[in-house]
């Protein structure tokens, strides 16, 4: 769900970011989870 989000077409891409930079990816976590809680 993650990849789309961040406009990957390949799950490799958005894994690099996950490896490269997990405080980054933290925090785009948080806003999802913030996002679908707002829409439930």
């Amino acid at each position: 769900m993650l990849a789309p989000y961040l406009g990957h077409s390949k799950i490799r891409d958005t894994y690099w970011y996950l490896l490269a930079y997990p405080e980054l990816m933290e925090q785009a976590v948080n806003r999802l989870e913030t996002r679908w809680e707002a829409q439930a």
